[in-house]
This record gives C-alpha cells, structure tokens and sequence, in this order.
C-alpha cells in the first residue's frame, strides 16, 4: 500500500501521506503500481467528464478535462515536454542538450510542444464519439503510465546522477511484467480487443521514440520519461479515434 501511495505522490498531486522516509522506498514496487496510479487518474478523469458533460458542450468540457488532468499531474509530464523538445530543438551536442534541459525558463520549441500537445488532446477528446469515451478516459492514464517503464527498462540513463536515477536502478524485467499484467487487465476489460491494440501501439510508440532521444541525448532521463506520457496520450487518442470512426490503424 506505501508503495502505491508513493506512485500516487510522484504522479499527481492529491494530498497522501506515507509514513516512509525517503531512503526506505522500494523504487521497484512504485513503479510496479505506476499503472494503477494511472487508473485513479483515469477514474477521476471519467467522473469529471461525466459531470462537466452535464453542463457544457463537448468542447468546453474537453478543454476543461485537460486542463484537469494537467493541474492533477502537477504539470509534471508537460513540464517533461518542454524540456525535452527545448533539449532536442537546440541541436547540440548530448551534454549541452542535457544542461539546456535542466534549464527552468522555458523556450520556443518547449512553448510550442506544450500548446500544440494541448490543442490535440482538446481537439481528439471533442471529436471522439461518446460510445467509449468513459473507457478510454480510464484507461488511457492507465497505458500512458505503463509506458513510462518501458524505457526505463530496455535503455540507459543519460545522466550520471538525477532525481530519476532511483527509478531505473530499481526497474527490472520482474517489475515490467507485473505492471504489464496490471495494464493489460484494464485495458482489456475496459476497451475489449481495442485495448490490446492500443497497448501494442503504445509498445511501438514508446520504443521508437526512446531510440530517437536516447540517441539524441544518450541515453533516457526523467523529462524525457514525461514527454513519452504525453505523446502516447496523443497516440492513444488520435488511434481511437480512427478505430470509432470506424477506420484501421
């Protein structure tokens, strides 16, 4: 339970407490419950949406939705975001897009991420019809939690020390396979075979994209890990919105 609590803590900003200290957190077990961290997000998104949708139309209850789910993350994946694509759009060398990084002021091309990372999901949550929509809203946190381990397992970390340092010395194949296990039962249970699609996608998704900054930066560090959470909420909004429009991917 302290360990979900801690997953809670580091990923949004609702109000827990815990009584472990800092140097007694098992990193494994934490990451192990990313993914149902992601679901009490997502349930708290699918109530909101229930609620505002009551109210106002459909695009006034989008924006409201992810500008709820920003406040609720603490703009910690978005932040991640705008670190990243400052770190990436200066075209420097690994180390100066590292320090670039770690700078707190924000630049064009992290601006730019931001908004058009917002407009998208505003756009592709206004447009998805409402036949699904409360369960892509649970699951999605769900898969985009998830994905954050992939990278930690499968790829360096760029720094030589960082806050995100603990998380990856402490990922195992153990650790993804429980959590993988934790995704998919939601996943599926909520969207039915679209779940696995979604979570193969994202699989995809996830991979390519760490290649891509691990070469730019060499190696994976936290902001990066927050930039992914936002993509492949993209990728899973922008995906199910083609399969109920009844398209392919």
């Amino acid at each position: 339970m302290n360990s979900f609590i801690t997953a809670l803590q580091f990923l949004t900003i609702l109000p827990l407490r815990t009584k472990k200290v800092p140097e007694t957190i098992n990193f494994s077990w934490v990451m192990a419950c990313f993914p149902v961290a992601g679901l009490v997000i997502g349930l708290i998104l699918a109530g909101m949406y229930i609620l505002l949708s009551s109210f106002f139309p459909e695009l006034v209850s989008s924006i409201l939705l992810v500008i709820l789910l920003t406040v609720l993350t603490g703009g910690l994946h978005a932040d991640g975001l705008a670190d990243t694509f400052d770190g990436i759009g200066s075209r420097k060398d690994p180390e100066k897009a590292l320090e670039i990084m770690r700078d707190s002021r924000i630049g064009t091309m992290g601006t730019l991420s931001i908004i058009s990372v917002f407009l998208l999901k505003v756009a592709l949550l206004t447009y998805i019809p409402a036949p699904g929509k409360l369960s892509l809203l649970v699951a999605m946190p769900v898969l985009s939690r998830w994905s954050m381990l992939l990278p930690m397992r499968f790829f360096p970390y760029a720094r030589a020390e960082g806050k995100a340092k603990s998380f990856f010395e402490g990922m195992n194949s153990k650790v993804l396979l429980i959590a993988t296990i934790v995704t998919v039962l939601p996943a599926i249970g909520l969207l039915e075979l679209t779940g696995l699609h979604l979570l193969l996608l994202v699989t995809a998704s996830t991979m390519l994209a760490s290649f891509f900054f691990s070469r730019r930066l060499g190696g994976i560090t936290g902001d990066v890990l927050g930039a992914l959470n936002e993509i492949n909420e993209i990728v899973i909004l922008f995906a199910f919105f083609i399969l109920s429009s009844g398209e392919t991917l």
